[in-house]
């Protein structure tokens, strides 16, 4: 756990604890379980609620996040890291989705996407900003 003293331009320890601490008790999941299911040790899940973390580790929240149903868009503000603008490619997406499928699964069904969009004529990159509100 990056426990670091100094605070990330925009972090905001208390926000993240309070987010985290409602999102656990929406699930009615106590610290065991969310520790079991994690991996992040149940002290320290405590010490993020208590916005006493300032700087955890994109690791542990991603793992929280899993598992209540959060956002990492929504935490990464929270302790001043940056939140991508645009979504990753497929392969990228697949892989962050999927952590557990080999590369040459990945591979595979990119190329079979590939097929399906010269087959019916998709655009992969979707719609131009804008183009798909109303």
């Amino acid at each position: 756990m990056n426990n670091d003293t100094t605070i990330k331009k925009g972090s905001k320890p208390s926000l993240l604890g309070k987010k985290l601490l409602a999102a656990r008790k929406e699930k009615d999941m106590s610290k065991y379980l969310l520790s079991q299911l994690s991996g992040v040790h149940r002290r320290n899940i405590a010490k993020l609620e208590d916005g006493l973390i300032r700087n955890p580790s994109p690791e542990i929240l991603a793992n929280l996040a899993r598992h209540l149903d959060l956002k990492l868009a929504d935490l990464y503000p929270l302790v001043g890291y940056a939140v991508p603008e645009d979504l990753p490619d497929f392969d990228g997406y697949m892989a962050a989705k999927f952590r557990g499928l080999p590369s040459e699964a990945i591979e595979e069904i990119s190329g079979h996407l590939k097929y399906l969009q010269a087959k019916h004529g998709l655009d992969l990159a979707g719609p131009k900003p804008g183009e798909d509100e109303q």
